[in-house]
């Protein structure tokens, strides 16, 4: 129950964290505005943008939609199963970080039809990302770290076979890979 309530706040925090950064860019920028932090190198610039990482999909909200929302089934179903087994705390973390930064840029695709992106590395051309984005990102860097050294590809092996069964099935609905990722972890990169 402690656990329970543990993930709850930790979700509404970052959640919370992630809407407020959006709230404050929006409210202070107009679309397209920059400010250099550091000039030429990493700028906080207002974008819209209206597919997925890296700008691919621009224009599949309901696509985007859809695998998000099966992305946090899966990740509550698997959630709740490490959960009552009262292992793999530091995977559990890692899927509330997901959760956290799929919900995030969802509320935006629900709310405004678009993500609200800000962070602009530009020294080395990087695509403009959020709050949420990095939630997502460093997760993933995390769990491949643990895949790697912590022998942890037993328990997540389920789900990466899931995650390619629905980009599978988002390909065969005509829609490319334009990612360029490996194909386990795609849905992750639509969220």
């Amino acid at each position: 129950k402690k656990n329970s309530i543990f993930a709850i706040v930790s979700v509404f925090l970052l959640i919370g964290l992630d809407q407020l950064v959006k709230f404050l860019i929006t409210s202070h920028m107009a679309l397209s505005d920059t400010i250099p932090v550091i000039k030429n190198v990493f700028h906080i610039t207002y974008i819209q943008n209206r597919g997925a990482a890296w700008g691919s999909l621009q224009g599949k909200r309901i696509l985007l939609l859809a695998v998000t929302l099966l992305v946090l089934i899966f990740l509550v179903y698997f959630y709740i199963k490490m959960l009552k087994m009262d292992k793999y705390k530091d995977l559990r973390i890692l899927f509330l970080f997901v959760f956290s930064g799929a919900v995030g840029n969802m509320i935006d695709r629900i709310r405004l039809g678009y993500v609200i992106d800000m962070f602009d590395f530009r020294l080395i051309n990087f695509p403009v990302f959020n709050v949420a984005d990095i939630y997502v990102t460093c997760s993933m860097i995390i769990l491949l770290i643990l895949i790697l050294f912590k022998s942890y590809i037993k328990i997540v092996q389920p789900a990466l076979y899931c995650s390619s069964i629905v980009f599978d099935c988002v390909l065969e609905k005509g829609v490319t890979n334009q990612l360029n990722i490996p194909l386990p972890f795609s849905p992750v990169a639509l969220l």
